[in-house]
């Protein structure tokens, strides 16, 4: 079912947040992206502390790498967390949907000066009146359970490897 937002038109939404950290939309092949920038506030993500970390603001280039290796990546080897059966069929579910999630977009630097980003995957079916900002570009997506529908992992910019994959649960 397609949710339907009714939402102040951006002009007016963007006075309750900084300029400087709403994120660029970009389209790259098969994803719709949000580049945040390195002043949005990720705060701490399920036990990892963001507030913590130098941050970057990442580019369309840095992007499309991670979208280009995105699809050989094995997911089910990268769980940040011991998984279940249950939760076993989740990386094929994912996989075979790939393009139907937006993406979040936050940059950091990791020990040793290493470049990396914090992708975040959802699937919103929400319509945004016409000059309306939509809130997945000024604010992180999170969700406490959400299945396969929601997920997230890192991508290594310095060594090219993704890595920590989570899930929402079933709640």
């Amino acid at each position: 079912m397609l949710a339907k937002a009714f939402l102040a038109p951006a002009s007016a939404q963007v006075a309750s947040v900084l300029k400087d950290t709403i994120a660029t939309r970009v389209q790259l092949p098969g994803a719709d992206c949000a580049l945040f920038p390195a002043a949005a506030n990720l705060g701490s993500w399920f036990g990892k502390d963001f507030t913590q970390l130098l941050r970057f603001t990442p580019t369309r280039a840095q992007a499309a790498e991670a979208e280009q290796a995105l699809p050989r990546v094995h997911l089910a080897k990268l769980y940040q967390y011991p998984v279940t059966d249950y939760y076993a069929r989740y990386p094929a579910i994912i996989k075979q949907h790939l393009s139907k999630y937006q993406r979040q977009y936050f940059g950091f630097y990791k020990a040793q000066h290493q470049t990396c980003l914090f992708i975040n995957f959802f699937i919103e079916e929400v319509e945004y009146a016409p000059g309306t900002l939509p809130s997945w570009l000024t604010h992180p997506v999170q969700v406490a359970d959400g299945g396969a529908g929601f997920w997230h992992i890192y991508y290594n910019l310095t060594t090219h490897k993704f890595y920590n994959f989570s899930h929402g649960m079933e709640g």
